[in-house]
Formats: C-alpha cells, structure tokens, sequence
C-alpha cells in the first residue's frame, strides 16, 4: 500500500485534529448522502453559513418508494409534504437552527430515524427536544449510518466542538461502516451495509455487500458494538460532556443499557412497520412518522426533565 493510499485512509477513519479539519470532515461527510449529486462539498464550499440549499428527495430510491406509499396509502404524507434543507455544512436545518459554533447547548446524532428521513422537519424528534428546552442545537443524523460511522462522527466533531450534551439514536447493531478502494474509479472510500440491502451503486460496492452479507457474524458485529459503546463512553468522560442514548433495536438497546449508567439511557424508540394507523409511517412508507418520532420525544423530554439538575451545570 503506497503512502497516498495510506493517507487517504487516515483522512478516512482517524479523528480531526483542530476545528479547521473538523469543519472540513462534516463538510465532505454530509455532502456524501446525498447520491443524486444535487448537494456536493463543492457546492456547499459556495454557501455563506447564512444561506441553504432545499432538495425534495435525498435521492431517487427515497422518491419512488414515497410515490409508491402514497399510491398504496401507506403513508399520511403527501408528496410535496417534505423537503430536506441544509445548511452551508450539509446538515438538515430548521429555521430555528443556530450556526455551527462551538458550546452548543446540544447536538443530535443517529441514523435515518434522526435525519428524519420521509417528515418534515419541524417533527423531528431532535426539534421536539431543542425547542422544548430552548436548546441551541444542530442534528448531524445521516441516513444509513451503522453505530461505527455514528461514533466516527462523533470523534470527529464533537470534541472540537465542546457541545454541552448528546443525544444518539442507534440503529440496528448488524450496520457497518467498511472502507475498500474501488477498483474501477481508483478511489478509497466508505460504504454502509445494511443487512437485506445491496448496494449495487459500483460493482465493487455490490460485491463486498454480498460478502459482508454472506459472512455475518452476530456475535462478531456485538462484539463491535459494545467496542464503540466503551470508546464512546470515555470520549463523553474526558470531554465532560453529558450523553444520553437509546436505540430502536432491542439487542442494540440492551447493549448500551450494559455499558452506561441509566441516568445516560434514555427510553427505547418503539415502531412497528406493519402498524397502518394514520402518520405512523413517514412519506415513504417505510421510516417512522409523525407518531412514533412525537412519541419517543416526549419520553426523551420527560428523561432530561428527570435529570434536569445535573443537565443544567453545562447547559
């Protein structure tokens, strides 16, 4: 492996090491979701942090799943009910969002469930939250995201940045982050596998999610998570941070139960797919809407409420 190779690798995987490179790594990241190239770092690199960029999609799968939804009215949503608007860094914004600066009174990090994929923005559970206490705070949810990539990014960005408190929403532990170096661009990069779902976006992608796949090892992939719960639980220890974690997936939710004290812990997100009951599902059909995402937010409120005292000495 050359030296360049080597570099790109590091720049991959291994933590920020001032605010400037920091800054850059949300930057690239949160422009990488979004596939159809209508949001690029380049593009973002022309914004001042007063302006945005609206897409209706994050990419074409998103829109004909939603297309679908509402033709088989599986979803509440309508086509034109949400739209995704970020920020000059490539995170999902309200009009209430403050700037990225350092001290926020919290940031939020997860998965689709925390994007808010298929709901308009002013539901997301981490609004619920901001605006319940008057918080300053920016989501850096990514659709996709294993709990490797979700403490990767919190590595990268959270110490730098000094929030106050965190708030994580884990998906399923199977999830992983993989770098591998595709053949056919000649280029090193990161790619998310989901179990059930083949990225068949490169034919190298395709080929390593049919081996990750094929090779799945439960014990193996707990063992990986419970590795980052312990990295992540000293990253909070040693910035003074206060952190506050679930999951949606009950063996994930155990695992975090196991490494962190219950004041940290905060409810299990309970969703059922299959239920049909009205704004159960988001605008495609298959992530949390309206209902779920209000819910598990009033048990976040009402956990943070319960441990206010100590919550207020950073906040």
């Amino acid at each position: 492996m050359g030296s360049a190779e080597t570099k790109n690798i590091f720049s991959l995987l291994y933590p920020a090491f001032d605010i400037g490179t920091s800054k850059k790594f949300i930057s690239k990241t949160y422009s990488n979701m979004y596939y159809n190239e209508s949001i690029t770092y380049e593009k973002l690199l022309t914004l001042n942090p007063n302006q945005t960029i609206s897409i209706p999609f994050i990419d074409t799968s998103e829109k004909h799943m939603s297309e679908e939804a509402i033709k088989n009215k599986k979803t509440s949503y309508s086509i034109d009910s949400v739209d995704y608007t970020v920020n000059n860094y490539g995170l999902r914004i309200s009009n209430n969002s403050p700037l990225l600066k350092k001290n926020l009174d919290m940031m939020a990090f997860g998965c689709s469930f925390t994007y808010g994929v298929g709901i308009p923005v002013e539901e997301l559970w981490s609004e619920l939250v901001f605006n319940t206490f008057n918080f300053n705070g920016l989501n850096f949810g990514y659709p996709g995201s294993s709990v490797t990539k979700i403490i990767r990014h919190i590595i990268n960005i959270v110490p730098f940045y000094q929030p106050k408190s965190i708030i994580i929403l884990l998906p399923h532990y199977c999830r992983e982050e993989i770098v591998l170096k595709d053949l056919n661009e000649d280029k090193i990069t990161t790619y998310d596998f989901i179990p059930g779902y083949i990225d068949s976006g490169t034919p190298t992608a395709k080929r390593e999610g049919e081996k990750f796949t094929s090779n799945l090892n439960f014990d193996d992939r707990k063992a990986n998570v419970i590795k980052n719960l312990i990295l992540l639980k000293y990253i909070l220890e040693v910035n003074n941070i206060t952190g506050y974690i679930s999951s949606w997936d009950i063996e994930t939710y155990y695992m975090v139960k196991e490494i962190f004290p219950l004041k940290n812990v905060l409810p299990l997100f309970e969703y059922n797919i299959s239920d049909t009951s009205p704004w159960n599902l988001g605008r495609d059909g298959e992530h949390p809407g309206r209902s779920p995402i209000k819910t598990f937010a009033n048990k976040v409120i009402g956990h943070i409420e319960k441990n206010y005292n100590e919550l207020k000495e950073y906040v």
